[in-house]
């Protein structure tokens, strides 16, 4: 016989499971998920259907107990654990886990999100009352809970004559629900009769449109009868036609107005009387503009319900040509912190009816979104490729690994650089990828021989190896504290995007990223390659930190770069100003990290910046995978930066005239080739010369237009032009010049920006050349103190008796050292003859130098070399010879192994007849004759500068 007490004990379960089974179908999960509040409202929604479900089933006893801790689940058991207070029976649970939940809820947030529920015109107030009630349910009020809702609802209804009514009843909820539902009925009752009058009226009909309708403000003609038309459609009696000529009654135009011929008093020009004429007119619109009235001015009534309004009964065709092609506008992509922001947007839109879905069949239009980043703006968390999402971060696809670690050694190049890029696509959970695969690199390098050496089946397994499961990466969470740590090292940069975990109190990685320098960039100084890799850091990435409600922190070790980004008071190098001006759009602090204190393990891109990722063509099957590239936000800020060049540019130079010249340049031509490969050809060199070397650096291309810094390079065929534009306010050369730099550039001559002190000895025609910026005592002293203590303090110095030789500061220089100062006659440079000629050598000298480009300050001191060593056409000798006898003056020829005999009394004799026979010329010309008369020449008074001689 079976055993009776064994059968009655497995009904008895068999029971119980059905009982169990019962209760958690009809009570469900509990989710402790989310924000304090919403895990409270989960907890009482199920606690409420719990104690429902056993009060029907009559379940007593220790019996409830049980079947609450089982219903429960395993987060319900955890968290009996996390209790203060362990609770002994069903009452004392349910209490220490309302107080639980209570605790964790914040109040003021929950009274905030409270406050600010907004009650849109078309929703009525019996669903405003229930989301209040709803959301009331997690706030402790300081006040009634229906006193709470009648505040809320004088504060976010749109009509004011509701609040007005409700403020003068100062009624309890019953009465003001009774007066917003009567209001409400009103509202559409007037709304309907409204239209159903204007339907059958056309008059009405016509009246209600001219109140709705917005009619474009025109200005009348000057002699037009517009100005005084009456208004038909105002329903007033109309007023008699007017002459807008002479103000009479309207009369045929022509001679038989009396203003006809007449010159009007006000404004002074022909037929119009001063009474009627325009420029009278207060406001400058005529009288039919004079007219509104003043409720017209202070009333807007232009739709129903404070929403946008419809034109109903109207369809609207757009007239597109059928062969026209469509145009399709490149995403605009959208970082995560303002995806949120913009998601309530796109909703608004489509609750007001502004939008509407058309599916997931494409389409031959598409505009792209502009979104302005806000303070307060939200954000979404979004996936990434080739990646496995799950609830603690972000780990490498399984089935990516498993492929990898199953692949077989290559047996070409091309399966090298397959097997490469498939593992680069991963590459940002593998520590020390460019250290490791470095021999693999080597072997698809263009023009490498195929060799499969052991190193790289080391390479190979270790690659294979770095790539496991184990690697997890944090998500972005834009309400977290953000740091990028960046670093640059000798051939490469790398950043790592990081966030604080609260919970396990630590920095978290993100993202790491790490690219090499090209040949060009590994010669940028340090302190230009770490803001680079700030640049750079930042811009890769956009997406998570464009748009932060709150400031992040970019970490260096270099502290040079701190007062370079501090702010625009300091002026840093072209380049890295560039870089700073690329980063305006964020909201960053520049942190400076000692080396010392950034740990191996804490300091991740220290190692990628100097074992960077390689430099190679990916593969393509592998770049539709990869992430948001510098390219496009290169893309997107080049455009800014050429939105800020064309803005800039007048009338008178416009953008495509600008375009069209540079793009017809050759000079420029070969410029922008040579910018964009960021060195100089042979060919290119000796076609533009040494005038684009010395800024080159600062060079760059925006929208096809050549640019230094920030001025533009003005085409050959354009510079007349903008030079006849900068002297038009006629300030001179140094102002119009100062006005030229600092709006444009272009290779010009250079300038000695000064003048050319000339001081040469009439005995050996030894010459000394100083550079002086004014032609004051002050500057030129100097200069002749520094000459006389070189050659020695003269006899008779001579001068043309200009500015900085005839004061008394002068003076009392010549008796300090005690030489005579000979002045010459003004006016006349023939008694200056010697440095007067010499005068002639140094402008051809300096026209040789702006034909060739050379530096005219550097080509003097190698003319004044070869012209000491060169024997003078009257004494026969050097003047090195005669002013420094016995002394061999040496330059780049061989100098004579034997000196030369001088004889001092021949050459002074010579020099003498030379000179007689050069005065004969002259004085045979101008008829000179002894006389007894002494004759002065008289000049003119100087007459007024700012007046024209002609």
């Amino acid at each position: 016989m079976p055993d009776e007490g064994g059968q009655e004990e497995n009904n008895t379960n068999r029971g119980k499971a059905e009982v169990l089974a019962s209760v958690k179908a009809s009570v469900g999960t509990i989710d402790l998920k989310g924000e304090p509040g919403q895990r409270e409202k989960a907890w009482k929604l199920w606690r409420d259907r719990f104690e429902r479900v056993i009060r029907w089933m009559a379940v007593s006893g220790t019996d409830k107990l049980d079947l609450f801790l089982l219903v429960g689940g395993k987060e319900l058991q955890k968290l009996i654990e996390t209790l203060l207070e362990q609770p002994t029976n069903y009452e004392s649970h349910i209490q220490e886990f309302n107080t639980y939940f209570k605790a964790h809820r914040n109040n003021t947030l929950e009274l905030y999100k409270f406050f600010n529920i907004e009650w849109p015109s078309e929703v009525p107030f019996a669903k405003f009352e229930t989301k209040c009630r709803e959301q009331g349910l997690h706030v402790e009020f300081p006040i009634t809970k229906e006193n709470a809702i009648i505040m809320l609802a004088l504060i976010k209804t749109k009509y004011g004559g509701l609040r007005n009514e409700l403020i003068r009843k100062n009624g309890d909820l019953k009465l003001v629900r009774e007066t917003a539902k009567a209001f409400e009925m009103a509202k559409q009752g007037s709304e309907m009769m409204v239209g159903d009058n204007c339907a059958a009226r056309g008059g009405d009909q016509q009246s209600l449109k001219d109140r709705h309708e917005v009619h474009k403000i025109t200005r009348p003609g000057r002699y037009s009868m517009r100005n005084n038309r009456p208004d038909y459609s105002s329903g007033r009696p109309t007023t008699k036609l007017c002459c807008s000529r002479c103000g009479n009654e309207a009369h045929p135009n022509g001679t038989t107005c009396p203003a006809w011929g007449k010159n009007c008093l006000k404004c002074r020009r022909g037929n119009p009387f001063a009474r009627v004429c325009p420029s009278s007119q207060p406001n400058g619109l005529g009288r039919q503009v004079r007219a509104i009235e003043e409720r017209t001015g202070h009333k807007h009534e232009t739709t129903r319900g404070g929403n946008i309004g419809k034109l109903k009964g109207v369809t609207v065709e757009l007239h597109v040509v059928p062969e026209a092609p469509g145009a399709i506008q490149k995403q605009r992509r959208i970082s995560i912190p303002l995806k949120k922001k913009f998601d309530k947007i796109l909703d608004r839109w489509h609750a007001l009816d502004i939008i509407e879905d058309v599916g997931d069949e494409p389409r031959d239009w598409c505009s792209n979104v502009v979104l302005t980043p806000k303070k307060d703006g939200e954000s979404v968390r979004a996936s990434l490729d080739m990646t496995d999402v799950n609830n603690e971060g972000i780990s490498p696809d399984p089935n990516k690994v498993a492929a990898l670690q199953a692949a077989g050694p290559p047996q070409s190049q091309a399966e090298v650089r397959s097997f490469f890029f498939f593992a680069g696509a991963n590459s940002d959970f593998m520590e020390g990828f460019a250290q490791v695969t470095a021999p693999l690199r080597n072997l698809i390098k263009q023009g490498a021989p195929f060799q499969w050496t052991p190193e790289c089946q080391r390479a190979f397994e270790q690659t294979k190896t770095l790539l496991s499961g184990h690697t997890v990466m944090a998500y972005f969470d834009p309400h977290r504290k953000t740091k990028l740590v960046t670093d640059a090292g000798p051939h490469g940069l790398a950043v790592t995007l990081k966030q604080y975990d609260p919970q396990a109190r630590q920095w978290r990685p993100v993202t790491y990223r790490s690219r090499a320098l090209t040949n060009t960039k590994t010669r940028y100084s340090q302190l230009e390659k770490e803001a680079k890799a700030v640049e750079w850091g930042v811009l890769t990435n956009q997406i998570y930190l464009y748009g932060l409600r709150d400031t992040f922190e970019v970490d260096t070790h270099h502290k040079p770069l701190l007062p370079l980004f501090a702010g625009h008071k300091v002026t840093a190098p072209l380049r890295i100003e560039r870089m700073r001006v690329r980063l305006q759009g964020f909201d960053y602090k520049l942190n400076y990290v000692p080396g010392k204190k950034a740990k191996a393990e804490t300091n991740e891109a220290d190692y990628n910046s100097r074992h960077p990722k390689p430099l190679t063509t990916p593969d393509p099957r592998e770049v539709r995978q990869t992430k948001l590239t510098v390219r496009e936000n290169e893309d997107v800020f080049e455009k800014d930066i050429r939105t800020v060049v064309q803005a800039a540019l007048p009338d008178a130079l416009s953008w495509d005239e600008l375009l069209e010249e540079t793009s017809q340049d050759p000079e420029l031509k070969d410029l922008k080739s040579a910018i964009a490969r960021e060195y100089f050809t042979i060919s290119e060199r000796q076609a533009l010369g040494p005038q684009f070397y010395p800024g080159f650096t600062e060079l760059a291309v925006v929208g096809g237009l050549v640019v230094r810094g920030c001025r533009i390079v003005v085409p050959r065929s354009l510079r007349d032009k903008v030079v006849h534009l900068a002297h038009e306010g006629h300030q001179g050369v140094t102002k119009t010049k100062e006005y030229l730099r600092s709006r444009v550039w272009f290779p010009v001559s250079i300038s000695t920006r000064g003048y050319l002190l000339v001081v040469i000895c009439k005995h050996s025609r030894w010459v000394e050349v100083e550079f002086v910026s004014t032609t004051s005592v002050r500057a030129v002293v100097p200069k002749l103190d520094r000459i006389f203590s070189s050659l020695g303090i003269p006899l008779i110095l001579g001068s043309d008796n200009g500015p900085p030789f005839n004061g008394q500061e002068f003076r009392n220089f010549s008796t300090y050292l005690g030489f005579t100062h000979e002045h010459k006659t003004p006016k006349n440079p023939q008694a200056n003859g010697e440095a007067e000629q010499f005068m002639r050598v140094l402008k051809k000298l300096y026209r040789i130098c702006q034909l060739t480009g050379k530096v005219f300050r550097q080509e003097v001191h190698r003319f004044l070399r070869c012209y000491r060593a060169t024997p003078h056409g009257t004494t026969k000798l050097a003047p090195a010879e005669l002013m420094f006898p016995g002394h061999r003056f040496r330059t780049r020829l061989p100098v004579e192994v034997i000196p030369r005999q001088m004889d001092f009394e021949e050459l002074f004799q010579r020099d003498l007849e030379k000179k007689m026979q050069l005065k004969a010329y002259p004085d045979r010309k101008r008829n000179v004759k002894t006389s007894d008369i002494d004759l002065i020449h008289k000049w003119p008074p100087r007459g007024n500068g700012l007046v024209s001689n002609a």
